[in-house]
């Protein structure tokens, strides 16, 4: 009998620390969101307003390359953020949840990973819009360390990368989910 109440004690335990592990991690990506959806905006405003504030003092200025690089700016940090935004929908799910092996925490993961990719392949797409542009010479020139967030193509790497892995960890909690539901079947 004193092995069956150890385990439950551990199990009460454990299921303490999850619980703990997702509020924390709920906070957390709750914050992240929103720091990373107002620097979108924020990185949109001041530098269009910038922009215009150096014409108005006589400055030469290329407002289209100003424009795409803002865009690209808003575009990366909102989409990081709607990943974070992906990652505190888990979490709250997965708080209130009685196992975490649930279809709909699995296809908010595959979500997660699917907008990761789509976050990459607008960087890429972008990138090369950029390019053409400068070849074309619609844009003269484009400032890569000072105007712009040259995040490059590292990032696209690892956005195609972590939504890959992240429709892995979909499919495997399918799975799960699948496990879960003929384990509670057979009680």
């Amino acid at each position: 009998m004193e092995t069956n109440d150890i385990l439950e004690r551990t199990l009460a335990q454990e299921k303490s620390r999850y619980e703990k592990f997702c509020r924390i991690m709920y906070g957390i990506s709750t914050v992240m969101t929103i720091f990373f959806l107002l620097a979108a905006v924020f990185c949109l405003i001041v530098t269009i307003v910038q922009e215009i504030q150096y014409k108005n003092n006589g400055g030469e200025t290329d407002i289209l390359a100003t424009v795409i690089s803002a865009l690209y700016v808003t575009l990366v940090l909102g989409g990081i953020g709607l990943l974070w935004n992906a990652a505190r929908h888990i979490f709250r799910r997965l708080k209130t949840a009685e196992t975490p092996f649930c279809y709909d925490i699995a296809d908010k993961i595959k979500g997660a990973g699917f907008l990761a990719i789509l976050v990459g392949v607008i960087s890429c797409v972008y990138r090369l819009i950029v390019d053409v542009l400068l070849r074309n010479g619609v844009i003269r020139t484009f400032v890569k360390s000072d105007g712009y967030m040259d995040i490059g193509y590292p990032f696209i790497g690892f956005l195609g990368i972590l939504g890959i892995v992240l429709i892995m960890v979909a499919y495997v909690f399918n799975y799960g989910c699948k496990l879960q539901q003929e384990a509670d079947e057979t009680l």
